[in-house]
């Protein structure tokens, strides 16, 4: 890749907001342990890096870049099911019949797996 590429912009944005979810996950999920402030460290200099990642973008540059016939209603259809699909998923109770049972939401596994991580 050159630099300045879009790809470039794209992977390094994408590395970054990988770097963001899990040192934010590491700073306010249950990895309090003497790494701790370099866990805080770490999710305060990525968020800052993916926010000056993103300002390196120009207001219309990914839109240019993308073909005349790129598939756009088939990709937000894709992501609005997925989306609809995820959220039946996580509401307690409202787990579609024809989903698989194991992925099914059941308040008595959260409570047993509460039990043993506290």
């Amino acid at each position: 890749m050159r630099k300045g590429s879009l790809r470039g912009k794209m992977l390094q944005a994408g590395v970054l907001g990988y770097f963001l979810y899990t040192y934010a996950s590491y700073s306010y999920l249950s990895m309090y342990n003497p790494l701790f402030p370099v866990y805080v460290a770490l999710f305060g200099l990525s968020l800052f890096a993916f926010i000056i990642a993103f300002w390196n973008f120009g207001p219309t540059e990914v839109a240019d870049s993308l073909k005349p016939r790129f598939p756009r209603r088939l990709l937000g259809g894709y992501l609005i099911g997925m989306g609809v699909l995820l959220l039946s998923c996580g509401l307690p109770g409202s787990s579609p019949r024809w989903f698989p049972v194991h992925l099914r939401w059941d308040w008595n596994i959260m409570r047993h797996w509460a039990r043993c991580c506290s």
